[in-house]
């Protein structure tokens, strides 16, 4: 899903909890195919990563931007000692 302003695209993508923490990947499909975007470490929900010229073709033969959207996926379902990972990272602000 993507939302549009002239040629420019906004998709929401959702970025793993570990992720967002330790940095690393992730792969969205966009109108050209998949990208590969690079997240850095200590990512933020909302953070927006700009990707150009991957939005629309204009009539003048430009293309817009991919502006991704992005919001951090908590786990719902985790044992026992996932909760205690989780636990351990409130000694850092989390």
């Amino acid at each position: 899903k993507f939302e549009r302003e002239g040629s420019n695209l906004y998709p929401e993508v959702g970025v793993p909890f570990s992720t967002a923490v330790l940095g690393g990947s992730i792969t969205i499909n966009s109108l050209w195919g998949d990208e590969v975007v690079k997240i850095d470490k200590g990512m933020q929900s909302g953070h927006v990563i700009n990707v150009r010229g991957k939005g629309l073709p204009d009539m003048h033969r430009n293309t817009g931007d991919l502006y991704i959207r992005t919001y951090i996926k908590v786990p719902t379902n985790i044992d026992d000692a996932g909760k205690e990972t989780v636990k351990d990272l409130k000694k850092y602000g989390s």
